[in-house]
């Protein structure tokens, strides 16, 4: 597993919101809330979920469209990252990065398989709304702003937040 996507810090970030997108600019001052590498299983899944959510309340940070959507949307990527990437492979790992900023939270899951090609899937290569496939990749877009690596192995999902006072 490579390193945390350097190529991705400092970017301009744009969040759709409910009345239009909103601009952010990752911050220097980001902090690191989690960082873990766990092995492919669904129990390491659930176990996942719940330190992420751990972590984001002891933060103090709240997502701005709520705990329920970030989990479905994190729940989704881990389940592309072990089933797609890794095949459910209990010798196969996948890193978790929770990091936070002034205004948002971005989570970072990275897979050892081989990857996909996301400008393909994301825009033109995900089935319709009936299909089985596929929608992971639309809940994902609905409850974030999501960016893959070039290699399509990792994901960085950026959620709108607010630390609480």
């Amino acid at each position: 597993m490579s390193a945390a996507p350097v190529a991705w810090r400092q970017c301009p970030i744009d969040i759709p919101t409910e009345h239009g997108t909103t601009h952010l600019m990752e911050s220097h001052s980001e902090k690191t809330l989690l960082e873990r590498t766990f092995r492919s299983s669904r129990k390491n899944q659930k176990e996942i979920l719940e330190a992420i959510l751990e972590s984001i309340a002891e933060s103090g940070h709240d997502p701005e469209q709520g705990e329920k959507s970030l989990y479905l949307a994190v729940d989704e990527a881990l389940t592309n990252a072990m089933e797609h990437g890794n095949h459910w492979n209990a010798d196969k790992r996948v890193r978790i990065q929770l990091n936070a900023g002034a205004d948002y939270l971005k989570i970072f899951i990275e897979d050892e398989g081989d990857g996909f090609d996301p400008a393909f899937h994301v825009t033109n290569g995900t089935p319709g709304k009936t299909s089985k496939r596929g929608r992971g990749l639309r809940i994902i877009q609905q409850f974030c702003t999501p960016r893959w690596n070039s290699r399509g192995d990792a994901i960085e999902m950026i959620f709108r937040a607010r630390k609480q006072q």
